[in-house]
């Protein structure tokens, strides 16, 4: 069979069995709107025809090339790349080939790319080519492992400006057997390109020894006036320079369950204050790194501090090994440590506390769903509230409306009346919230494990926008320039005007970003943690 007789073979099998319309079935958007059709190469590409016909193509057109190698981006590729291995070791050329994971891998070897990557020339496979995301996180990393594409080879072509203008900028050349209109499909409108404005790299700085198991929210750093402080997996808390990233002191806890420091810190006065897995809550002299004090009376401590210096106390949550009443909300005594009070709980506390002072008051949410109010005083209980999942994260007070608002396990974000602890209203997510709110005027941003930021009136507790990403939203967002900052775990940064919510800038990193964003005014730095413990220090350019 000629090329041509071949292409027209596989333009009749992916119209009849990959093209989806509105007559045939309802397609839905990731926002919820109503797509017209639909491209779904999937089932064609189990098709043993179609992965012949594509591979023989290919090979026809690549043969000349050699050598090379050939690698994309999990799922859609996978078939198209054991077909055109398959090919390519019965035509006498085998080639070598790889796959690259959305996300790492989470257990095992914890790989975030499948195979191994050679010296060779990289030619990208992938089913569809339209705004090119797929192909961008491919991109992003084979970068950071030292290796570029040189062509990117394609089944259907959608033929979006945006990406060609990006491909040929790049010296990267796009092969695809098949064009839109190929399908008797009318063009979509195209998409918008990403925002001008981005993020460039002005230094990273990596700990040691990433526990991949966790992707969840982990220490996020805080800054004085010329350093960052953070803690990571293998329990060491490290003093950096803002400015370059050198490293000035470093602290080691020992942790037997290798989950190290979750915990946030907090500064006041030239001390930093935090919580570690070895069950204890650390004071340390910022400019050297000097133990002032440490306080030993839990089995572990993934809590960060909230520092009411009015009172000296510092307030936290604390875990157990005790069957009976395996959590605590605790206020230590911020000169030395001294437990003042605590509060123990039926269920381990994640959860950081929030302390308002004007009401003189914490509230804390811990694992057994609960969000307490206590006094700062005493700790004696006002109420508390059941929200039906665990509480891992800090509430938000909205003080305009006198209510807490969070997030929870069960899917929800809460509003609760601050003075009696009765629901206001809940907002309903598809998946966990492990994330604490962001107030901006009358709205609240919040980040969702359901791939969403959802946009949600603070006053009626309508859900004014969700903001698709494409992957978990664990990080807290953050307002920072008046723009509001998130990351997901795909490893994609956005910054969005929060009253437009038009996206203003973007950035990819090659790791998953679970940790709040936070700004150096003195340098204009951007510091992006990375689930892995990897620290970006990042310069917005217009």
């Amino acid at each position: 069979m000629s090329a041509s007789a071949r292409l027209e073979r596989l333009r009749e099998i992916v119209r009849c069995r990959s093209v989806v319309t509105d007559s045939q079935q309802r397609i839905v958007s990731p926002l919820g709107d109503e797509y017209r059709w639909m491209v779904d190469l999937r089932p064609a590409l189990l098709d043993a025809e179609v992965l012949e016909i594509c591979a023989g193509v290919f090979w026809d057109r690549f043969g000349a090339r050699l050598p090379f190698q050939i690698g994309g981006l999990e799922l859609a590729a996978v078939p198209l790349l054991v077909a055109l291995a398959g090919e390519g070791w019965r035509r006498g050329t085998p080639v070598n080939a790889f796959v690259v994971r959305r996300e790492r891998k989470a257990h095992g070897l914890c790989r975030r790319i499948e195979g191994e990557v050679t010296e060779a020339p990289i030619v990208a496979v992938d089913d569809l080519a339209n705004r090119g995301s797929a192909f961008e996180t491919l991109r992003c990393v084979l970068s950071e492992a030292g290796r570029e594409v040189s062509a990117l080879f394609v089944v259907v072509d959608f033929r979006n400006p945006h990406l060609h203008e990006r491909l040929e900028r790049c010296g990267i050349a796009m092969d695809a057997l098949l064009a839109i209109s190929d399908l008797g499909l009318d063009p979509l409108p195209t998409p918008e390109p990403r925002p001008g404005a981005g993020f460039e790299p002005v230094w990273r700085s990596r700990a040691r020894d990433p526990n991949y198991f966790h992707v969840v929210p982990k220490s996020t750093p805080v800054l004085d006036g010329s350093r960052l402080y953070a803690g990571s997996d293998d329990g060491t808390f490290r003093a950096l320079d803002q400015a370059s990233g050198v490293e000035r002191w470093r602290l080691r806890t020992d942790d037997p369950r290798r989950k190290g420091i979750f915990s946030s810190p907090a500064l006041h006065a030239g001390r930093v204050y935090f919580g570690a897995y070895d069950g204890c809550v650390r004071c340390l002299d910022g400019a050297s790194g000097e133990l002032v004090w440490r306080f030993f009376g839990a089995d572990w401590v993934g809590s960060s501090p909230a520092l009411a210096p009015a009172l000296g106390r510092l307030f936290i949550g604390l875990e157990y090994a005790s069957p009976r009443l395996p959590g605590g909300i605790a206020a230590l005594d911020m000169a030395d440590g001294e437990k003042l009070w605590e509060l123990r709980c039926p269920a381990h506390v994640h959860g950081t506390p929030l302390w308002m002072p004007e009401l003189h008051a914490v509230a804390c949410g811990g694992n057994d769903g609960r969000m307490r109010r206590l006094d700062a005083r005493d700790g004696s209980e006002s109420w508390s509230y059941a929200a039906g999942g665990e509480i891992k994260a800090r509430a938000a007070f909205d003080r305009h409306a006198g209510q807490l608002v969070f997030g929870a396990f069960d899917g929800g974000i809460h509003a609760v009346d601050v003075a009696g602890g009765e629901r206001r209203w809940r907002v309903g997510t598809h998946d966990i919230v492990y994330s604490t709110p962001l107030l901006v005027g009358r709205r609240a941003f919040v980040a969702g494990a359901d791939k969403y930021l959802h946009v949600i009136d603070l006053d009626s507790g309508e859900e004014e926008a969700a903001l698709f990403t494409g992957a978990r939203l664990y990080g807290s967002p953050a307002l920072i320039e008046g723009r509001v900052l998130f990351g997901n775990t795909a490893g994609e940064l956005y910054e969005i005007d929060p009253g437009t919510l038009q996206v203003t800038a973007f950035a990819r990193l090659p790791e998953g970003i679970t940790c709040e964003v936070r700004y150096g005014g003195k340098h204009r730095l951007y510091f992006v943690t990375t689930y892995d413990n990897e620290i970006f220090a990042l310069r917005r350019h217009p």
